[in-house]
């Protein structure tokens, strides 16, 4: 895929998220969701945000380590 494909992808995922959420009030946020533990619904979307920020932390490791070892090869 293209940088532009995946930045199109991002935007559009941002704005579904931002249709989702924005609607949510604090009773919606404090509604407790039975899965493998009870949890609220603020609980579950912070526990997918820091899901996602940890795959971000290593796409971004992945980016040092493939840059790193980029320039050793060309130097």
């Amino acid at each position: 895929e293209s940088v532009e494909t995946l930045r199109e992808k991002y935007a559009r995922i941002a704005q579904e998220t931002e249709e989702i959420l924005a609607p949510l009030s604090e009773n919606d946020l404090a509604t407790i969701r039975q899965g493998s533990r009870p949890m609220t619904e603020r609980d579950i979307i912070l526990h997918v945000l820091q899901h996602c920020s940890e795959h971000l932390g290593q796409m971004r490791l992945t980016r040092q380590l493939w840059e790193s070892l980029k320039s050793k090869v060309k130097g």
